[in-house]
């Protein structure tokens, strides 16, 4: 009898097994034959983890100087900064800046041709470099495309302009942060094809970098025969201090301040604990630079808990949000060559106050 019931449970338990497999294989088949239509990949570079980004917010808070990519991180955060851009950025609001990122893509395609990659660093929402993906795409260079920035947000909205020109499947994007992805170059070197053309473009990101520290970043990045298109938001005119106290409007107004406050606010930090103040002051490294920073100055004593980790500001402390910098042309293009940029051409706006570089690395 027990050997029965014992051969009848086992008889049953194959039986279940056996149904198990085939439920298994079933969903394998139905999974493998249906993709999800236009998915997007992204990669996330070990310097976007979350622990990573908590140690940087950490230790900004520790030091009181916020790390600039932590500006970028929550959607919130992403959807504030668009707005600063559709307001105040020159790109948007000006045609003669349109007109200099349109002439220097023209340009720097008319070198490209076959097999070409072009690498976003600090893409945004990629609208700049649509205009450089049109022109190779009109001149019918095979392309691929690398958006990378520290916003996930922003680098889905690059990658899906970028689908006009450039097939899915050879986009790649990634979510790194670009001071820290120490080995992006391999990285790049695995998904890129070793021979044909490749152009950088870093575009609106050296204001908020310091140069000593990007630019030997970028240096690495670029091998001989790559270009890059730069760009930089310049102090116009004689007088470096005037001229960067004249444009602290296009920084200091409701927009930006939104912008800003969302990192303390989404960190448990009331708006009227203080306020935003900005100023200009010259470079820590470069003091003949002058750049613009905004910091948040504690009214009264303050408390901010992250985690199990308690920060204090004393009344009268500031906690250093934001930092632009302004060039004059001389200053970035001597930048640029000390660290074997070689600028080809220069195309600035009228009122002088941003301009595109098309750098060769030297070799």
């Amino acid at each position: 009898m027990c050997n029965g019931t014992c051969d009848g449970l086992l008889f049953s338990l194959a039986c279940w097994i056996n149904w198990l497999r085939l439920k298994l294989v079933s969903t394998s088949e139905i999974l493998r034959i249906r993709p999800v239509p236009d998915a997007l990949h992204l990669t996330i570079h070990p310097s976007q983890f979350p622990d990573v980004e908590r140690a940087a917010l950490i230790d900004g808070l520790t030091n009181r100087c916020v790390d600039p990519r932590l500006l970028y991180q929550s959607p919130l955060q992403s959807a504030r900064w668009l707005k600063v851009f559709e307001r105040w950025a020159p790109f948007v609001n000006r045609e003669d800046c349109r007109a200099i990122y349109r002439r220097s893509s023209e340009r720097a395609a008319a070198d490209l041709a076959g097999e070409v990659a072009v690498i976003a660093l600090g893409c945004g929402d990629g609208s700049k470099d649509m205009q450089l993906l049109e022109e190779l795409n009109r001149s019918g260079a095979n392309l691929r495309f690398v958006p990378l920035d520290v916003s996930a947000a922003l680098v889905t909205r690059a990658s899906l302009a970028a689908r006009k020109f450039v097939s899915s499947e050879r986009i790649h994007p990634i979510v790194a942060d670009l001071a820290r992805a120490n080995d992006l170059s391999n990285w790049l070197d695995d998904r890129l094809p070793p021979v044909g053309g490749r152009i950088f473009t870093f575009y609106g990101m050296i204001p908020n970098f310091e140069p000593l520290g990007i630019l030997p970043v970028l240096a690495n990045l670029l091998r001989p025969g790559d270009r890059m298109l730069f760009s930089v938001n310049l102090a116009p005119g004689n007088d470096l201090d005037e001229s960067v106290n004249r444009i602290l409007p296009q920084y200091d107004n409701p927009e930006t301040r939104a912008w800003l406050m969302t990192l303390l606010e989404e960190n448990g930090v009331a708006a009227n604990s203080g306020e935003l103040k900005f100023s200009v002051e010259p470079g820590p490294e470069l003091d003949e630079l002058r750049r613009i920073v905004a910091r948040f100055h504690f009214v009264g004593d303050t408390t901010l808990k992250i985690g199990g980790t308690a920060f204090r500001y004393p009344a009268n402390t500031d906690l250093r949000m934001f930092f632009s910098y302004r060039y004059s042309v001389q200053q970035i293009e001597r930048l640029l060559v000390r660290f074997r940029m070689q600028p080809l051409k220069s195309w600035i706006t009228n009122n002088g106050e941003e301009g595109v570089f098309l750098c060769s690395a030297e070799t």
